[in-house]
Parts: C-alpha cells; sequence; structure tokens
C-alpha cells in the first residue's frame, strides 16, 4: 500500500514536470495575434478638393462583412458649424496590390458630390468588432484648393545607414528573430508638385525592377497604408549577412532602387528618380547568439530544477500521509 502512494505521487510530479515543459517549449512558438486589425483613413488631414476619393481600413477582427453592410456603416459629412451635412458615398474593394499586400480589407470610398475648398469634413466608419457593430469610429480632414495630379515624384536620397541588428520575420518557429544585416533607409525628396497630394499617395519600393517590402514579424502587418514601417515615402533595405541566409534580404553589391505612387480612385502612378545603393558585409558586426551546447545545458538546467521543486511539493503531502498512516497502525498494535 505504501510503494504504491509513493509511485503516485512521484508519477503527478513528473506529469507535471511534463506538461509545464511543454508549455515553456510552446511559448516560443510564433502564434499571430487574432486581434482586432486597426481601422485607417486617407487622407489623414487635409487633401486638395478635386481628389478621387479616400482608403478605408474598417476595424475587423476577421473576415469582412458584405459591401452593402459598409456602406451602411459609413458615413461622409460636411461640418457646417454645429451643423453637419451628409455627403452621399460609394465604397468599393481594393485589391491589395493598389493598397498595401500586408492589408486584405482596403476600401475605396468615392463622394458622389464635389467638395468645397476650406471646408472640413468627417468620416466615420463602425468598429466591427463589437456586435452591434458600435461605436462609431471617426476623422476629420481639410478639403484644400484644388491641385494638378503631379507628374513627377521626386528623387531618393540615402537618409540613414542603421548600424544595429535587424529585426526580420522568420519561419523558424519564432516570429521574428535578429540578424547581422548592411542596411540602408531610402527617403524620398517629393518634387513641389506632389506636395498637396502626399497624404493620399500609395507608395511602393521596387529595388532592381522587383516590388520591395521590408517586414518586421510574422505576427503583425507592415505598417500603415502605402507606407510599410519606415514611414510615408520611406524604405529600408537591407543585405543579410547571415552564414546560412536565413535573414533573407538582398544579396551584396549594388542595387538600384525607385518609388511609384499612386493616387486611389485613378490611374496616375509617378515614378521616382532611381538611385543606386552599395550593400555590403564588410564592417557588419555579427549577432551573438547562444551555441547549440550552451541551449541544451540550459535545458538540462531547467528540468533539473524543476524536477527538484515539483518532486519536493509533491513529496511532503506523501509524507504526511504516509506518517499519519504509520501512527494509526502503532495505535492498533497498542489496543
Amino acid at each position: 500500500m505504501v510503494e504504491r502512494r509513493v509511485k503516485y505521487y512521484l508519477g503527478v510530479a513528473l506529469a507535471i514536470v511534463g506538461v509545464s515543459v511543454g508549455l515553456y517549449q510552446k511559448a516560443d512558438a510564433c502564434s499571430p495575434a487574432m486581434e482586432c486589425f486597426n481601422e485607417e483613413f486617407l487622407p489623414r488631414y487635409q487633401a486638395p478638393a478635386n481628389f478621387e476619393g479616400g482608403y478605408w481600413v474598417p476595424t475587423l477582427e476577421q473576415g469582412a462583412p458584405s459591401i452593402k453592410t459598409l456602406q451602411e456603416r459609413f458615413r461622409l459629412t460636411r461640418l457646417d458649424g454645429e451643423k453637419e451635412v451628409d455627403i452621399p458615398v460609394v465604397l468599393e474593394k481594393v485589391e491589395a496590390d493598389e493598397g498595401s499586400p500586408s492589408y486584405h480589407n482596403i476600401y475605396f470610398w468615392k463622394p458622389l458630390e464635389a467638395l468645397e475648398p476650406g471646408a472640413t469634413y468627417r468620416v466615420r466608419g463602425a468598429n466591427f468588432c463589437e456586435d452591434p457593430p458600435e461605436p462609431v469610429m471617426e476623422h476629420v480632414f481639410k478639403a484644400t484648393e484644388p491641385a494638378p495630379f503631379p507628374e513627377k515624384l521626386g528623387r531618393l536620397r540615402v537618409d540613414q545607414r542603421p548600424d544595429a541588428p535587424l529585426e526580420v520575420d522568420t519561419t523558424s518557429g519564432s516570429c521574428s528573430w535578429e540578424i547581422a544585416a548592411d542596411q540602408a533607409l531610402v527617403a524620398l525628396l517629393p518634387s513641389e508638385e506632389v506636395l498637396p497630394w502626399w497624404e493620399l499617395l500609395i507608395f511602393t519600393t521596387y529595388v532592381d525592377g522587383e516590388r520591395w517590402e521590408y517586414s518586421r514579424s510574422l505576427a503583425g502587418f507592415g505598417g500603415p497604408v502605402g507606407e510599410g514601417l519606415s514611414g510615408r515615402g520611406r524604405a529600408l533595405i537591407y543585405a543579410g549577412c547571415e552564414e546560412d541566409n536565413q535573414g533573407g534580404g538582398l544579396s551584396e553589391g549594388t542595387h538600384t532602387v525607385q518609388m511609384k505612387a499612386h493616387l486611389p480612385g485613378s490611374e496616375v502612378e509617378i515614378w521616382s528618380d532611381s538611385l543606386e545603393v552599395d550593400l555590403s558585409c564588410d564592417d557588419v558586426w555579427p549577432v551573438y547568439r547562444e551555441s547549440e551546447e550552451e541551449i541544451s545545458i540550459y535545458w538540462k538546467n531547467f528540468v533539473a530544477y524543476l524536477l527538484i521543486v515539483f518532486a519536493l511539493g509533491a513529496c511532503f503531502p506523501g509524507s504526511v500521509v504516509l506518517g499519519w498512516m504509520y501512527f494509526r497502525k502503532r495505535r492498533r498494535e497498542r489496543v
């Protein structure tokens, strides 16, 4: 009887250790957050009164409702003192390539009446993470004087050369990791004719003629619509300097960078001048990582400590029970 109880408590201790280790290992796995996606509106602050329309990224948890439901929950008004005048709009779904590959639910909203220069407008969209879809999200912008569509985007320059490990996405288990990389933050110097349209432009970066987008993690978006992680009219390019090249990126050498911008709801596409950027791993410091032997020792110590803690915790109540049984048996023998 005593031997069976000892085995029972040791079994419980080992089971707790196994579950704890399993949970600890799973914590390192990449689990993209299924949170409600943040709402976005374009334009943010101002736009020429002759613009075709803007973008709306609804607040959604996962799947998008029908276009009819979205249209019913979207509203554009002109602020006239304390009054608001409704402006009829129509919504259209935007393909990912036209907006941002990081977003799957982008909608182009088009006013069916001309906007007034100098007037202030408010856009509202429902929060579809709530049931019913409330409260309403809203944003205010100003219509400026009409402006001609730009024909030239501007020129590029290397704004910064970050000298630090770079966080990139990975499929090795975790959502991201740091790599050694030669980096260049490229910035657009916009032409004068672009400035009135700056907030509406959707930017795309091309390196050596191929579309380029830097991604920091598998669990998250790549930044605001039309901007990416680096900001409006900016792009981070890099060459991975890892031996196994798990960090991806570009190869070492000279690369040609260009930016393209287009206006929502129009066929207007304008390009920047090209810029050549040199990337080299010669002066890049490696990222320190624990060796497999160090990781193995770490796990052995971790499991050993857990065994001691849980074994002691499980054996204590067992010792109390055994002691109680021993004294009970002695009392019966005396009787």
